[in-house]
């Protein structure tokens, strides 16, 4: 495999017939059959560049032979194959829209836990903003009410991750 330019072609990765075989997995006579038949194009240094190699077989080459070649099995193999996978897209995005739906709800009920917790004790948040602590008091409010901590574990954790940590020594 190299990196040249030659004959006016621009600079590009140019590869044996061989390696392009393995590129796309098909067999190396696969790749002699292709250029003997025309349908690929080998450069004067007895080599290929596999972009222009890739787009001379999918236009030399009828479609359903060059699919059912490189997927392997008839045509019928491959629209079943091909339906199989639709159905399992399909299976994958209901599920995938009833989890989303489901996370919505959940975090619908949250804020309303949250808007009412906030509605009954708002005193308690008046009074927090007259001394200072509201953000405190609602950090507090929305660990109960939407993410379902105990108050007291809460605030435990909250005191053991402030306090600072001092080197010994």
């Amino acid at each position: 495999m190299t990196v040249s330019g030659s004959g006016g072609e621009a600079a590009g990765l140019r590869v044996r017939p061989a390696e392009y075989a393995r590129m796309v997995a098909v067999s190396k006579q696969t790749v002699s059959r292709w250029i003997k038949d025309g349908k690929v194009t080998l450069g004067q240094d007895g080599m290929l560049d596999p972009r222009k190699a890739s787009r001379e077989v999918v236009r030399n080459t009828d479609p359903v032979k060059l699919r059912a070649r490189l997927f392997g099995g008839d045509l019928a193999d491959l629209v079943a194959m091909v339906s199989r996978m639709e159905a399992a897209l399909a299976a994958s995005e209901r599920r995938e829209q009833v989890a989303q739906f489901a996370a919505d709800e959940r975090a619908d009920k949250a804020l309303c836990r949250f808007m009412a917790a906030l509605h009954s004790r708002f005193g308690e948040a008046v009074a927090a903003h007259a001394v200072g602590t509201l953000r405190g008091w609602l950090d507090e409010l929305a660990a109960v009410e939407v993410y379902g901590f105990d108050l007291d574990e809460y605030r435990a954790e909250v005191m053991a991750d402030s306090v600072p940590c001092h080197d010994k020594g």
